[in-house]
This record gives C-alpha cells, sequence and structure tokens, in this order.
C-alpha cells in the first residue's frame, strides 16, 4: 500500500517507497507538494475544495484516481485517517492501485 501523511494545509509530509511506486514519482517530486496535485476525483483534478470537503465529512474511504508523472490515471481507493503530530491535524491516507479491478 501506498501511504502520504498530508499536513492540515494539504501539503505532503511524508511518502513511503510504495508510495512513490504507485504515482511513478520519487520522494523528491512528492514531499511539500500539494495533495490536489497528485489525486484526481471523477476525471477533475483533487481541487483543495474537495480535499477539504473530504476532511469534514468524516468519510473514511473513497475511490479517486492518482495522478502519475507520465499523466496517467489510475483508479485507487483511498482510506484517510486524521491524527494529531506537535498540536496539529495532520492525516494519513493510504492508498491501492484497483484499475485492474475495474477492468473485470
Amino acid at each position: 500500500a501506498g501511504v502520504l501523511v498530508v499536513n492540515n494545509s494539504g501539503m505532503v509530509e511524508f511518502v513511503n517507497k510504495k508510495g512513490e511506486e504507485l504515482l511513478a514519482r520519487d520522494k523528491g517530486s512528492i514531499y511539500r507538494r500539494k495533495i490536489s496535485d497528485l489525486l484526481y476525483f471523477s476525471q477533475k483534478v483533487f481541487s483543495t475544495s474537495q480535499w477539504n470537503e473530504l476532511i469534514l465529512s468524516g468519510q473514511n474511504t473513497i475511490e479517486t484516481q492518482l495522478l502519475k508523472a507520465s499523466g496517467e490515471h489510475r483508479q485507487a481507493e483511498l482510506t484517510l485517517s486524521r491524527f494529531q503530530l506537535a498540536g496539529e491535524n495532520c492525516y494519513l491516507l493510504i492508498f491501492f492501485d484497483v484499475t485492474e479491478r475495474h477492468a473485470i
């Protein structure tokens, strides 16, 4: 599973190796980037307002699309959990490429 940690401003603070692989990007091109630059929702850019709505909705799991460095979109299942780090809200995103599941 890919793992991202996103701060309250929507900036990526951490990505694991599998996350780099799924996004087909190196850590340097993911770290401190807006999450809305990496995810698509309903064939559109996953906007900052959609990110905020997701956080406020309390929804834990959604289907979205990953945007690979090549511009390719891949279907993904994303689970979101909020936690506190140094007194700030942060978000743990765990995501899986489910493109093949949709092809069946």
